[in-house]
Parts: structure tokens; C-alpha cells; sequence
């Protein structure tokens, strides 16, 4: 079912990708100066800058907060500082342990 709703969003990007190229195609019907190919060719353009554009924004974005996603295999390589008493994920993962602590006869997977 999953999959189904998957190749049906898809489907339906793609047929929203096709009426923009088909409109541009007739918008280049109708202009005198400018070509039917000429037209989807600017068209693509145009979408090809508006995506770079926003690529380069995210980019900025994810400079500016400086942060960093890593898969570690051992906890001695882990980005967040257990120890820091500040810390909000440091105070959720350590109440989530005291609570397994506390009730070990529960089979109760926190984390």
C-alpha cells in the first residue's frame, strides 16, 4: 500500500512537470519571437536558477547553525556532551535510562 502511495505522488510530479513543459511549449507557440523549443529551453532555465538558488540558501542556512550529523559505531565518538547538565537530549536520554532503572521487569525500549 506504501508503495502505492509512493508511485502515485510520483506520478503525479511528473504529470505536473509535463503540463508546465506543455504550456511552455504553447506559450512559444503564441510568441512570434521566440521558438517552441526556445520557449521549454528558457523554461527549463529558469527552473534550473530558481533550484540553485534555493540549494545555495539551504547551503547558507546549514552554515550559519554550523551543524553536523554523524553515525558513530562506539559511544567514544558521539557529538553530544553527556555531561553537560544544559543539555535537553542529554536530560530526556538520561530520565528515559533512570526510568528503565527503575522498572527493569518491563520490557520498555526508550531509546
Amino acid at each position: 500500500m506504501q508503495l502505492l502511495k509512493y508511485g502515485i505522488s510520483h506520478l503525479q510530479q511528473l504529470d505536473a512537470q509535463l503540463v508546465d513543459i506543455r504550456n511552455a511549449y504553447d506559450e512559444g507557440k503564441r510568441a512570434d519571437d521566440n521558438t517552441r523549443v526556445q520557449a521549454v529551453k528558457d523554461r527549463i532555465q529558469q527552473k534550473t536558477e530558481k533550484a540553485g538558488a534555493e540549494k545555495e540558501k539551504v547551503k547558507e542556512t546549514a552554515d550559519k547553525r554550523q551543524s553536523q550529523f554523524k553515525l558513530v559505531t562506539s559511544r567514544d565518538q558521539e557529538i553530544i556532551d553527556w555531561e553537560s547538565k544544559g543539555s535537553y537530549i542529554a536530560k530526556q536520554v538520561s530520565s528515559r535510562t533512570r526510568l528503565r532503572l527503575v522498572t527493569p521487569m518491563m520490557e520498555v525500549s526508550c531509546l
